[in-house]
């Protein structure tokens, strides 16, 4: 049993509060694969793989709009489309990313000359 429900009705009241254990848990694993996502996509960036990055931002964006349309209940499709979209994108990151860091070709000495242009804060 997880504290969720308690806590939300505890914060904001039993009749305003309608989110159950499976709906708190869609949305913890939806904002776990969406927060690998932005730090996968960071990796990208940093790699100068802008466009593998926004590609795999499409791909989420369609992974949730596949699974949004599917079902009746309204709550449950949002929930499933943001973790199927977030696991897209991730996914699809990841891939991405494996594959740039393989064929990436920075020495130390790039390195060094990065951080030697970088303002030194203390």
């Amino acid at each position: 049993m997880t504290l969720g429900p308690f806590a939300g009705k505890l914060l904001f009241g039993e009749e305003k509060f309608i989110l159950g254990h499976r709906d708190l848990a869609l949305l913890a694993a939806g904002s776990g694969g969406f927060i690998l996502a932005l730090t996968l996509a960071q990796g990208l960036i940093a790699l100068k793989g802008y466009a593998h990055a926004a590609v795999a931002w499409v791909a989420g964006i369609v992974g949730f709009g596949v699974v949004t349309a599917i079902g009746d209940d309204l709550f449950l499709r949002v929930e499933n489309g943001f973790v199927a979209g977030s696991a897209a994108a991730a996914a699809t990151m990841a891939v991405f990313l494996v594959r740039r860091m393989r064929t990436a070709t920075a020495t130390i000495d790039d390195l060094v000359e990065v951080i030697g242009h970088e303002a030194l804060e203390i």
